[in-house]
């Protein structure tokens, strides 16, 4: 009786041996499929092996290029990539981590040696289990080497969020769409502009931002605005036109880089005076007054009319009513410039520029 039980025990414990490691099968196999992305390689012909590129926005690949471990695996009408491989890089063992900017790329080995490959597409942890597919008959344009291109890919469930990564090629032409979630718009203009007029002015680029006043861009961080002005979107310049436009923008705007100093912002300040005449004063005359106070001015100080009004003379800051001006309001729009550069010692300031409106009332 007690060998008989004995061997019940035995297999049972057996059979609870082998659900154990069936269930641990199961789950492994769940958590696989949870720790993938898949391609889907439509319009690919003649494929021999499909291989997944991932790296790090700015740093480097978890692997080289098409080596085995980034090779992917044949799932139906997709090819799928195991991310949990990225764990035996050397170079960042860890895998894909929460708060990081990556970015990926298929590619192929085919039977008759065509080459194929698909244009950097962002990716993170939300892509983790999404789709990214080839868009037939889309090419994009290399941002390294401009002779060459590349098929354009897309999320399946993250298409709004991630996808074709968003550059200026070294030709100055847009690609792609989106920035990674933690990318400055910024650092894309920094790391291009050096490349693209290869100019002394446009350096170092970590004040770059000072000169985007200069482009009529009110803020940095308004990257769609930047991009469009540069390339001539919004004003309808040729790009011939407005990489002329830029230079002599960059000219001005690091006119101090010509010296050995270190540059700082101009501290000019401009103050606007608007006046009130009577009808009955200027019948007799014409009546003058300052009505652009500048402070604080760093450089020769210049002034120029944008918006000019027959009513009212400028020169140098002052405005003249003419003489016999009937009763009404009277505008003209000035612009000031403080042309910066070295003034004393080793310090040196930037050029600047304002814009001023001023109003004078006749009653």
């Amino acid at each position: 009786m007690k060998k008989t039980i004995s061997i019940i025990l035995s297999l049972l414990v057996l059979l609870s041996a082998s659900l154990v490691s069936a269930c641990a099968d199961t789950v492994k196999a769940e958590s696989g499929s949870n720790n993938k992305i898949y391609f889907d390689a439509s319009g690919w012909d003649n494929l021999k092996s499909v291989f997944c590129h991932i790296w790090k926005r700015g740093g480097e690949a978890f692997f080289s290029w098409q080596v085995k471990k980034e090779m992917c695996t044949k799932e139906g009408d997709k090819w799928s990539y195991d991310l949990s491989k990225l764990n035996d890089s050397e170079k960042m063992p860890n895998g894909i981590k929460d708060g990081v900017d990556y970015l990926v790329i298929f590619s192929a080995v085919t039977e008759d040696w065509k080459p194929y490959q698909t244009y950097d597409a962002t990716f993170g942890k939300a892509c983790i289990g999404d789709t990214l597919k080839v868009n037939v008959g889309k090419k994009v344009e290399s941002p390294v080497d401009s002779a060459k291109n590349a098929d354009e890919a897309v999320w399946t469930k993250n298409k709004n969020k991630y996808g074709p990564h968003l550059a200026i090629t070294s030709l100055g032409n847009i690609v792609g769409k989106f920035l990674c979630p933690k990318e400055k718009g910024t650092k894309v203009i920094g790391d291009w502009l050096p490349i693209y007029y290869k100019s002394k002015y446009v350096k170092p680029v970590n004040v770059l931002a000072d000169a985007y006043p200069k482009f009529g861009i009110k803020t940095a961080v308004d990257l769609t605005d930047i991009y469009k002005y540069i390339v001539g979107k919004k004003t309808g310049e040729d790009e011939k036109t407005m990489k002329k436009m830029l230079e002599d923008a960059f000219i001005k705007a690091y006119s101090s880089m010509k010296h050995d100093c270190l540059p700082i912002r101009n501290t000019m300040k401009v103050k606007v005076v608007n006046k009130t005449f009577k009808a009955k004063e200027l019948k007799k005359k014409a009546i003058t007054y300052k009505a652009v106070k500048v402070t604080k001015a760093k450089g020769k100080v210049t002034y120029k009319v944008t918006k000019k009004n027959k009513s009212l003379a400028f020169k140098k800051g002052k405005i003249t009513v003419k003489k016999n001006t009937k009763k009404g309001t009277y505008k003209i729009k000035v612009k000031v410039t403080a042309a910066g550069g070295l003034v004393s010692g080793n310090v040196c300031y930037y050029d600047k520029t304002v814009k001023k409106t001023v109003t004078v009332n006749v009653k």
